[in-house]
């Protein structure tokens, strides 16, 4: 992925800064989820949140790509 970026020549700093900083805050934010989700409920229910979330992420790849 790195090599992609550095391919392209442009903004690959920023680029690589502003991924790494996406993923933190999503594994952050998935980590408060899954406090939040099994402090009320069984750790079962984490994994079915983690479905809907997983099913949500690949339609919203699919309307960005326009298919």
């Amino acid at each position: 992925m790195y090599e992609q970026a550095a391919d392209s020549g442009h903004y690959i700093d920023e680029y690589t800064v502003l991924r790494e900083i996406a993923l933190s805050i999503g594994r952050v934010l998935m980590l408060l989820v899954l406090v939040g989700v099994t402090s009320v409920f069984s750790i079962g229910a984490f994994f079915f949140v983690a479905a809907i979330i997983s099913l949500g992420m690949n339609q919203l790849a699919k309307y960005q790509q326009g298919v």
